[in-house]
């Protein structure tokens, strides 16, 4: 076999290994993991002025799930920023097991300290604080809206948040191990390469897409109660379950995407018919995208093209070893040929015969 044909095989195999350990990378990554952990948590407010709902449990439960699931993972209070907008409700129940989550969080701005001022603040903070071996997860909760033309982090107090406002704040973060959640309408959109930092991105819709099922605030039986929570985000709140219980990011994200498929046959606010819910839940569904440090991109798109590019080398793979298969039973053949036994003999002509030369046991070419 030619050296040049080895090579390409080898080239070929090595390619598709480093697609399956590149997607690999990403489902080993647990949060946790580094010894210098820092987190920034914040919902922006609680109010849900489309159904005519105040003072709503579901952005802070959430804001303070993470932060209960952050605590289990061993982050210390000292390193977590916790921003909790929860004006007139001072009883915010996660689990819908009457306990008042606000009394067991150690929260550093609450309500009217809720402001872009003050994420602007604690971020550019975080940003010198952290060191290149930190891990680093940054979660914001809240609406989103447009101003400009462009979709943004809207506050309750009035001031809003947008893509190149967190591009600029997060400028100079030397961290490699940075998670990014973002959960409100449009945060889809919030997704880009301008980030000064290497990391994990996950928002709650893909695109500019509305987060119309996204918000739990009904009465759910006890097992979808044990999924979702009392209040909360319905695809955040089984993430952070699957992430408190010590599984990866991407099995937390897979986990919450069924989950959410699971949530347009139980909520009764939007939709009655479950073909057009689930459709809407499909079409709005999650995305989780990661920048450079080794780890490919594996938005939706990209996640296709790698499946396409390790199959077409599988295929590639699998013709050239049939190509080579062929070609030494070709040659196998022409090497047995050589040999009398296998050759078919000389013609008889007429009556006679010719004298065809054999080997005895010896190995001697005798006559017969």
């Amino acid at each position: 076999m030619p050296a040049r044909s080895i090579t390409a095989v080898i080239v070929l195999l090595f390619f598709a290994a480093f697609i399956s350990q590149a997607q690999s990378i990403l489902g080993d990554v647990h949060l946790g993991e580094s010894s210098a952990r820092y987190a920034l948590i914040c919902n922006t407010g609680n109010d849900f002025p489309d159904y005519y709902l105040e003072n709503v449990d579901s952005f802070p439960a959430q804001s303070i799930q993470a932060y209960q699931a952050l605590k289990k993972l061993g982050y210390q209070d000292s390193k977590i920023t916790l921003m909790v907008y929860h004006t007139g409700d001072d009883f915010v129940d996660i689990y819908g097991d009457n306990r008042n989550a606000l009394g067991e969080a150690v929260i550093d701005y609450e309500n009217g300290a809720v402001t872009k001022d003050n994420l602007k603040k604690e971020l550019i903070k975080l940003v010198s604080d952290a060191s290149s071996d930190s891990e680093v997860v940054i979660y914001i909760i809240g609406h989103g809206n447009y101003a400009g033309g462009k979709p943004v982090i809207a506050f309750e107090e009035g001031t809003y948040v947008s893509y190149d406002d967190l591009v600029g704040w997060l400028k100079g973060l030397k961290s490699n191990r940075v998670v990014l959640l973002l959960d409100f309408c449009y945060s889809g959109s919030f997704l880009g390469n301008s980030y000064p930092f290497t990391g994990a991105y996950i928002t709650s819709v893909s695109g500019g897409n509305i987060a119309l099922f996204y918000w739990n605030w009904v009465n759910l039986t006890n097992s979808d109660k044990a999924i979702f929570g009392a209040s909360g985000s319905v695809f955040f709140h089984p993430f952070w379950n699957m992430v408190a219980e010590g599984k990866s990011l991407r099995e937390a994200y897979n986990y919450a995407k069924v989950q959410l498929l699971h949530w347009g046959e139980i909520d009764p606010t939007m939709y009655r018919d479950f073909r057009v819910a689930r459709d809407v839940v499909k079409r709005q569904q999650p995305i989780m995208y990661v920048k450079e440090a080794g780890i490919v991109d594996l938005t939706p798109i990209a996640r296709a093209l790698s499946t396409a590019v390790t199959l077409l080398i599988v295929a590639v793979v699998a013709l050239y070893a049939a190509v080579l298969f062929f070609s030494f039973r070709k040659q196998t053949k022409g090497q047995i040929s050589s040999y009398g036994e296998a050759s078919p003999g000389p013609r008889l002509s007429g009556a006679g015969r010719a004298s065809v030369p054999y080997l005895n046991r010896g190995g001697s070419c005798i006559s017969r």
